[in-house]
């Protein structure tokens, strides 16, 4: 880390809140070769130098940047794929506690707690043509990729304690305990919406890492359960990236 940037990184700790600062260290970052780094650090503040953080993440990782929408960054990994950026931070979790925690309301509960993670890269359609392939394979291997956590899959429809990641903290989650996806109670089986704009198909169950599925279950109010118990529900594959940490 060269003097200057070292020098910014130490201001921007002492005062998160200056903006000029903030864009001032995401130029110096973006310079040293870390544009993940240099959009965590910008959030919403200046749209032209986060273009170019952004085309140069794109770019680092093999993507095309395709603009900003729902607040965050979408990516095109090919003509079928759009990615997500889901920003490194808190968001709440039931943890281990998540077959006796309930979407229904009134109905037990786990208790929820902060849980941190680093920024990750996910599609933001589900693919449901990949149903066929046995349960306990991971079928984005191949292509750089994998099946996300439960916590991820969770994070994702949730949202983080802020939107914009922990770095950036600009943009607070209005419902960060929130039961359900955006749009379910105003239209059940369809798509839902996550914060980040992921879509959400509530008539299937997504695979996760560990032989576990997401689920949103009107009948039984749950939402993680094993991937055997899924019924009649088809089985759908969402891709997550890694992020290199040194591009942070």
């Amino acid at each position: 880390m060269d003097d200057a940037l070292a020098r910014l990184e130490r201001a921007r700790a002492a005062d998160p809140d200056d903006d000029t600062l903030a864009v001032d260290l995401a130029r110096a970052r973006l310079r040293a070769g870390r544009p993940l780094g240099a959009l965590a650090v910008l959030g919403p503040r200046d749209p032209r130098e986060r273009e170019a953080a952004a085309r140069a993440l794109g770019q680092a990782l093999g993507l095309e940047w395709l603009g900003v929408e729902a607040g965050t960054d979408r990516f095109a990994q090919d003509p079928t794929s759009q990615l997500v950026l889901v920003h490194a931070g808190a968001f709440l979790d039931d943890g281990e506690g998540y077959l006796a925690s309930s979407l229904l309301e009134r109905q037990e509960r786990a208790d929820l707690r902060r849980v941190v993670l680093p920024a990750f890269l996910a599609e933001r359609v589900a693919r449901e043509t990949l149903a066929a392939r046995p349960p306990d394979e991971d079928p984005f291997a191949a292509r750089g990729g994998r099946l996300p956590t439960p916590a991820e899959w969770k994070k994702l429809w949730r949202g983080g304690l802020f939107l914009d990641g922990d770095a950036s903290a600009q943009v607070d989650n209005p419902d960060p305990d929130r039961l359900l996806p955006q749009g379910v109670a105003d239209a059940p089986g369809v798509a839902a919406r996550s914060p980040y704009g992921a879509e959400l198909l509530t008539h299937a169950a997504e695979a996760l890492q560990g032989g576990r599925a997401g689920v949103f279950d009107d009948a039984t109010g749950r939402y993680l359960v094993p991937r055997p118990t899924t019924g009649s529900r088809p089985l759908v594959f969402r891709m997550v990236r890694d992020l290199p940490a040194h591009l942070a």
